[in-house]
């Protein structure tokens, strides 16, 4: 389910940074959600994951 809906946005902003360039509008726009949906998607990951303690070992 999530990994559909990653390609489609990905491959939609290919398709505007092909046809309009890197900086345009729409495909920085296309990113920015790219970025929310993975965001959204790493949250719901590592929420539903055991908490991990984190060690420092120092000398």
């Amino acid at each position: 389910m999530f990994e559909q809906a990653i390609e489609k946005k990905r491959e939609k902003m290919i398709y505007f940074a092909e046809r309009y360039g890197m900086t345009s509008q729409k495909t920085v726009h296309c990113s920015q959600e790219l970025d929310r949906l993975l965001n959204v998607i790493w949250h719901v990951h590592t929420d539903l994951q055991p908490t991990k303690t984190l060690e420092i070992h120092t000398q």
